[in-house]
């Protein structure tokens, strides 16, 4: 049977390269246990040609007018705008035994075909990048980062000696829903800033930091980074708070009746093992989840309770993420369900309002889950 390649390409632009006796530099080698192969070319010719995406667009409104995406690609370089530059070119693929008959229509360029080889790829695609990652951090790390920090496209790829196809993938549009400011949104936002101007210096810093995290995640392309970023207003704002006060007041309990066991049979040493004993007993400060559910307690806000199960879920991920650097699993999870995504902002939005602002009002979007009723019948109660 016919073979083909199926896998993954990141190309960078190579900022700043060059070699002292040699054109390029080409190099391949097998990958882990799963049969990978991963090619390495740093120099002025990139295998699979070169594709931009060109000027885009982050955001479009909804109504507003269409954002179109027009891909270049460039199969010589030198009709780019890069041409005389260096690249980084990684491509992690496998080869795979296919029907004559696919691989006769792959050549014909037959899209149902190319779709066919496309999704064998795909299926893929966690094990394909982790090489990747691995592949351009060994050469940042051991070489230069400047090798792989400017990356031009990524894209999925089908080939064999004769012909390649590849499916590039650009940053994403997020969809904006058209808003309008009212006298009354004018007049709130003008009380709100002067209000909180009169604050004092050191609140002012402590909610600037804050609120600068949560800005940052509005603005993160990367779904990774902006998961991470959503949790650090959330991590910030629970300094203040305690765990489970009942808890609390069992574990001192529990902590007294150990003191007064060392003092009774501790012989010599009781002083140092007390001394111990007090030193441990200070550390054990109640767990990030322990401390939002005593926040989602106290601000009360509509269905707390799914709030704080969310919040669990969502900090496990996090501590999956950078204990054990299930990194994997973790971008799979955020790229099929977006509306954990999406939950979390929420959870952060509404929680970071309740500390600074000690209410409910904060801005309307289609995707904060079922809750708009409610606050609005909160915000009426409060006015």
């Amino acid at each position: 049977m016919p073979q083909l390649g199926i896998g993954y390409r990141r190309l960078f632009n190579a900022l700043g390269c060059s070699f002292t006796k040699q054109e390029e530099l080409r190099i391949e080698f097998p990958f882990g246990e799963k049969h990978l192969q991963v090619n390495v070319g740093i120099g002025p010719k990139p295998i699979f040609g070169l594709i931009t995406m060109g000027e885009y667009a982050k955001y479009a409104v909804r109504g507003g007018q269409p954002v179109a995406i027009q891909p270049e690609v460039y199969q010589e370089i030198n009709q780019s705008q890069y041409a005389g530059l260096f690249f980084t070119e990684i491509i992690c693929f496998l080869l795979i035994e296919v029907p004559a008959e696919l691989s006769e229509a792959f050549h014909r360029d037959d899209p149902s075909a190319q779709e066919k080889l496309f999704s064998l790829a795909q299926e893929r695609e966690n094990t394909f990048r982790l090489a990747a990652d691995v592949t351009d951090g060994i050469i940042g790390l051991k070489f230069h980062r400047q090798l792989v920090i400017d990356l031009l496209n990524e894209s999925m790829v089908v080939f064999d000696d004769k012909r390649h196809a590849t499916r590039a993938s650009g940053s994403s549009i997020e969809v904006l829903d058209p808003i309008q400011l009212h006298e009354q949104d004018t007049q709130q936002m003008s009380q709100i800033l002067s209000t909180t101007g009169n604050e004092k210096d050191e609140i002012l810093q402590i909610n600037g930091i804050i609120l600068q995290w949560l800005k940052r995640a509005w603005t993160e392309r990367d779904k990774i980074n902006k998961f991470l970023s959503l949790l650090i207003p959330i991590e910030m704002i629970l300094r203040r708070y305690g765990g489970n006060k009942e808890k609390q007041q069992e574990l001192r309990l529990q902590a007294k009746a150990i003191r007064k066991f060392i003092r009774t049979h501790g012989g010599e040493q009781k002083e140092q093992l007390i001394a111990f004993f007090n030193a441990l007993a200070e550390r054990q400060r109640p767990t990030l989840e322990e401390r939002f559910e005593t926040l989602a307690q106290e601000a009360n806000l509509p269905n707390w309770e799914s709030d704080v199960k969310a919040f669990r879920l969502f900090n496990k991920m996090r501590n999956d993420l950078i204990h054990r650097g299930n990194i994997a699993d973790i971008q799979l999870h955020v790229a099929v369900d977006e509306k954990d995504q999406w939950d979390l902002e929420d959870i952060a939005e509404r929680y970071v309002n309740h500390v600074i602002f000690k209410d409910t009002k904060i801005y309307p979007h289609r995707f904060r889950p079922n809750r708009g009723q409610a606050i609005e019948q909160n915000n009426s109660k409060q006015e």
